[in-house]
């Protein structure tokens, strides 16, 4: 991953953090963010893509990690936790730009109710 998908997935993670706290009832994260920076609706549509390209990015590394995880496990206790608690972070990633994506009152993953 290179430095653009670290930058998207800090961006992602700050916006994880102030559009939940602040959610509004009745509108998705992308809805809330059009309203307050006043976006163009292209700009809102880049958004979503933005947060789409974001939640590949997070599982990539996810998977990254687990690999490290079979790679070190036995071998060095220190990578193994450090594996650990990065799975753990990138869960919780996957978890925030999935809601992200999803439409209010909604429960199901974005990729869940894309396949039906």
């Amino acid at each position: 991953m290179g430095i653009s998908g670290l930058l998207i997935g800090f961006a992602v993670s700050t916006l994880a953090y102030r559009y939940r706290v602040l959610r509004v009832p009745g509108q998705s994260i992308v809805e809330r963010m059009s309203r307050d920076l006043q976006l163009t609706p292209a700009q809102r549509d880049r958004v979503g893509d933005i947060l789409r390209e974001s939640l590949g990015h997070e599982k990539k590394t996810l998977m990254l990690y687990e690999k490290l995880l079979e790679l070190v496990q036995g071998e060095d206790v220190m990578l193994e936790e450090f594996a650990r608690e990065h799975i753990y972070l990138e869960h919780l990633h996957v978890g925030e730009v999935d809601k992200m994506l999803r439409r209010p009152g909604d429960i199901e993953s974005v990729e869940k109710a894309g396949k039906k």
